[in-house]
């Protein structure tokens, strides 16, 4: 068996991860990295940091649920992963897990949707599904068919350095789930990743949508078919340095990304300048008509005070009223 000697691997524990290697269920796990001479580690309680990374060579994030990362953690990851950390990234059936985790992984290219894969031939257990469809690649080496069960889909952005190597194929099909009517939709996607790498700077990144591949399960878990090949060649991957020939392209592939978004960015502010332009002539066309319409108007008033001179108004002069005679008494002469 290879070896990863003295690899030092720190599982994260404090976002309510799936994967415990103190548990039953995941000891064929543990088991595997002990017999690969790695050196495990655990976080428990604290945030991810620029300390708790440091002499870390890979983190371990299993399937966070009902947690969230918080935007300080996921700067440090980024940036850890860029100065040649490596990072192993678990989902499930889409929408379980209620997490953030995406906010993470769409920094290197990848997100796990919303979805379930299916299988046409399994009729009795349709979510436990085998992969045939695998890309040549260092960790897929002697690795033939991979068997998953309760698998979330993939997207990846190529331009991101990101790549797919295990595709689901022609006899399954992909779920997703509708938030809005909170039911599943049957979707008729066929060749989407279930597990999909990137490279980052010197670091490496590695996501698989389905945890339970990584369990005792004897039907999809470790044991089953190729999949602790796979698992034991994604770790040797990890455990070999990014080749400087692999940083510069994906160097080169930022500065292109960045020139796009350049060149994107003045087109959108071409079409804003162009769009400003345009209200500025609809608005001098409304000021030109609301000054034409006024004209028309001042005319308009001028003509009806033509046809209906204001008569003169007369002046009435009163006549004061008389006033009032008063007879003026007479005291008559009373003869003694």
């Amino acid at each position: 068996m290879p070896k990863a000697k003295n690899l030092r691997i720190l599982f994260d524990y404090a976002h309510n991860e799936i994967i415990n290697l103190e548990d039953n269920e995941y000891h064929p796990f543990r088991n595997l990295l002990k017999s690969m001479e790695c050196v495990i580690g655990f976080n428990h309680q604290s945030r991810i940091t620029q300390d708790i990374l440091q002499n870390i060579d890979l983190l371990v994030i299993g399937c966070p649920v009902e947690s969230y990362f918080v935007s300080q953690e996921i700067g440090t990851i980024v940036d850890w992963v860029s100065s040649g950390g490596n990072l192993l990234v678990m989902s499930e059936v889409g929408v379980l897990q209620k997490t953030n985790l995406n906010d993470l992984m769409k920094q290197f290219g990848l997100y796990f949707e919303n979805t379930t894969l299916r299988s046409k031939t399994n009729t009795e257990t349709n979510s436990i599904v085998l992969i045939t469809d695998i890309v040549d690649h260092a960790i897929t080496k002697n690795v033939k068919k991979v068997m998953v069960g309760g698998c979330s889909t993939i997207r990846t952005v190529k331009a991101k350095g990101s790549m797919d190597v295990c595709l689901s194929g022609e006899d399954t099909w992909v779920e997703v789930y509708d938030e809005i009517n909170s039911k599943w939709v049957k979707n008729s996607d066929v060749h989407v990743p279930v597990v999909s790498i990137s490279i980052y700077g010197q670091g490496r990144i590695a996501a698989f949508g389905d945890v339970d591949m990584f369990s005792s399960n004897p039907l999809f878990g470790l044991t089953s078919l190729d999949n602790k090949q796979l698992i034991q060649n994604l770790i040797m991957w990890f455990h070999t340095p990014v080749r400087s020939g692999a940083t510069i392209d994906w160097l080169l592939t930022q500065f292109s990304q960045m020139r796009e978004d350049i060149l994107d960015i003045g087109n959108k502010f071409d079409n804003l300048v162009t769009t400003a332009r345009i209200l500025e002539d609809r608005i001098s066309q409304i000021e030109e008509r609301q000054e034409i319409f006024q004209l028309e108007l001042d005319k308009v008033v001028q003509t009806e005070e033509g046809n209906n001179p204001k008569e003169e108004s007369t002046e009435i002069e009163k006549t004061p009223n008389s006033e009032p005679k008063y007879q003026e008494n007479t005291e008559n002469s009373v003869e003694k």
